[in-house]
């Protein structure tokens, strides 16, 4: 009878003795949270006590720490590339808008018919260029719903190219490059969404005139049926 007391005793010191480490580990282990929310650290969360439910705890833990890592890292570079967004939109609006106020000043000063539809005509095109510039800030911002899906439909992908090189007829004059086009006949059918075809078209070329080349060429092909477009 004595020694089942006495084991009894014994196994009731050591539950005592594995509670007392166990209470001592938690608090450890929410010490290190709350320092790791109040510090950038890459310190892992770990136990020091050799359990393996111990263990599995702070590998769950050290998990939702990464992941809540990945959260902040990603709505950084959300943030980082709308500020880059917002001032290149805000740097190609204005342009278009000092243009268009250098050709008001010409439409009233102008007694020339033609030349005044010449300039109508030319700051209609700008106004133009404004409204797709707004929607590429709407598109970017519907973009980021998870939700949002991109509708596409059968487009002529070759005239797509045309009236996109055509709305900058103005700044190649400008910059006196005649570009070079070679595009192969017949309709283009392609499945996407125009107005997306037509910006990403719109920043290739406003990219070539950026960077100042004398000469551009424009190619369009079609090769066992997919459709190529490049800018050698």
């Amino acid at each position: 009878m004595f020694i089942w007391a006495l084991a009894a005793s014994a196994a009731a010191l050591f539950l005592l003795i594995v509670l007392i480490l166990y209470r001592r580990q938690i608090r450890l282990i929410c010490r290190r949270l709350l320092f790791f929310r109040s510090h950038k650290t890459n310190m892992r969360l770990t136990a020091d006590l050799p359990l393996s439910e111990l263990n599995e705890l702070t590998d769950r833990i050290n998990e939702i720490i990464d992941l809540s890592k990945e959260v902040r890292r990603n709505s950084r570079q959300n943030e980082t590339r709308l500020k880059e967004t917002i001032t290149n939109l805000s740097h190609d609006i204005r342009t278009p808008l000092t243009s268009m106020d250098g050709y008001f000043q010409l439409l009233l000063q102008s007694d020339s018919e033609e030349e005044r539809r010449r300039y109508i005509a030319i700051i209609q095109t700008r106004i133009g260029s404004l409204r797709d510039m707004l929607e590429e800030l709407f598109t970017y911002t519907r973009l980021q719903d998870e939700d949002y899906t991109l509708e596409t439909e059968t487009m002529d992908f070759g005239q797509c190219v045309y009236h996109t090189l055509f709305s900058f007829y103005e700044e190649f004059l400008e910059k006196g490059i005649e570009p070079e086009t070679s595009f192969c006949g017949g309709r283009l059918l392609i499945r996407g969404n125009e107005e997306a075809v037509r910006r990403t078209l719109q920043n290739l070329i406003k990219n070539a005139l950026v960077h100042g080349r004398s000469h551009i060429r424009l190619e369009l092909f079609s090769v066992r049926g997919r459709i190529g477009f490049r800018r050698p």
